[in-house]
């Protein structure tokens, strides 16, 4: 009878210690062994319980992704049907093997392999996957950066034709703004009736060009070119004579896209300085120096005017 409630008691213990579902738990330690992978799914076991999950942060595409992923180009059917075993091929690489659970979100798993790699990046690094959207931020650059070594190796689908014209799937929103810094002010008794004062600020233009990358499917480069229209004052009588119009010479910058992403690019012109001079008796003021008063904007996707805002002044 004695031994027989020590051993329900051993029993008891063991059955509390047994770890229950993987996905209960946020970190581990022990390996695992990878039974099979194929369709975007991971079946493991660590001798004591086996569980199928997806992993985290990645998507694998679908034959129906993949026609929207080449639209309009010229890939036939059968290449995209033929592309898709490479998916379950690569994944096949991982059965047998053993893996090690780094971390767990929800349901779905941030998966190593014996030797340390995360084999989430690495199926992004070869194509096979996509990072998703709305993942957690300590994860979206690891994976975006997995994406694009991928694109700068034209590794798995990243080999297949791209758009025709992918600046289609792309939108553009500009906006500018001056901005003024290091203002100072001085005030005087110019006479024993009237105050005067001066004023002095910098001044520069700021472009932000807002480019909506999310349907886009490839990586491009376009080339931006800018110039700032500048007023130049000088002191004088007449107030059309002393304001004078010029044009900075064509700068240019060249932006490179990754899809899916929301780029904003900032353009800044050079700092300028002005003055303000103002009698308080007889509301005499005037400028002297530079201020800017607008902008032009073109933008190129192989030599081609996607974008325009102005005309270039040479």
């Amino acid at each position: 009878m004695k031994n027989t409630i020590i051993f329900a008691i051993l029993f008891s213990s063991v059955i509390i210690l047994t770890p229950t579902q993987i996905s209960a738990k946020k970190t581990y330690s022990e390996s695992y062994t990878c039974i099979s992978a194929s369709n975007g799914k991971f079946l493991i076991t660590n001798s004591i319980k086996t569980n199928k999950f997806k992993l985290y942060g990645i998507i694998f595409p679908t034959k129906k992704t993949l026609k929207q992923f080449v639209k309009n180009s010229n890939t036939k059917a059968k290449d995209l049907t033929a592309f898709l075993p490479k998916i379950n091929y690569q994944l096949n690489k991982y059965a047998g093997k053993t893996v090690k659970i780094k971390s767990c979100i929800g349901k779905r798993l941030w998966l190593e392999d014996s030797n340390g790699k995360s084999i989430n990046l690495e199926l992004v690094k070869n194509g096979i996957a996509l990072p998703a959207k709305n993942i957690k931020h300590q994860y979206k650059k690891q994976l975006n950066k997995a994406r694009n070594e991928a694109i700068k190796n034209a590794a798995g689908f990243w080999a297949l034709p791209a758009n025709d014209d992918p600046t289609r799937d792309i939108r553009i929103e500009y906006s500018a703004k001056n901005i003024r810094k290091n203002e100072k002010s001085t005030s005087y008794k110019s006479s024993a009736s009237s105050y005067a004062r001066n004023k002095s600020w910098n001044n520069f233009r700021e472009i932000t060009l807002d480019i909506n990358t999310f349907d886009l499917t490839r990586k491009i480069d376009l080339l931006v070119k800018y110039q700032f229209k500048i007023i130049n004052y000088s002191p004088g009588n007449s107030r059309t004579k002393r304001r004078k119009i010029s044009w900075s010479s064509i700068s240019q910058k060249t932006i490179t896209l990754y899809p899916p992403d929301n780029i904003k690019t900032i353009i800044n012109s050079p700092d300028v300085g002005i003055q303000k001079y103002s009698n308080s008796v007889n509301g005499h003021s005037a400028l002297s120096g530079k201020d800017y008063a607008g902008d032009n904007v073109v933008i190129y996707y192989n030599n081609k005017v996607i974008f325009k805002r102005g005309e270039l002044k040479k």
